[in-house]
């Protein structure tokens, strides 16, 4: 399971880039700036966490990094 947050250049409608993911898992902060690597850290873990996941960052995260997470 992860705790995470992205920033992108605007709200889930318009955005048209992740500027990064930052996640912390355990006691280690991480951020990533390929979409590749955000690719694999989604479809690697089983639990992600965050604030306001639902309605911003995984459906963003679904349309800018063709991961399917809901």
């Amino acid at each position: 399971m992860i705790i995470f947050d992205v920033e992108a250049d605007g709200l889930v409608e318009d955005a048209t880039k992740i500027h990064c993911l930052s996640y912390l898992e355990g006691d280690v902060m991480c951020t990533l700036y390929d979409y590749n690597a955000m690719r694999n850290l989604l479809t690697t873990k089983k639990g992600l966490v965050g604030h306001n996941i639902v309605r911003y960052d995984v459906p963003l995260l679904n349309t800018q990094t063709d991961v399917n997470r809901m």
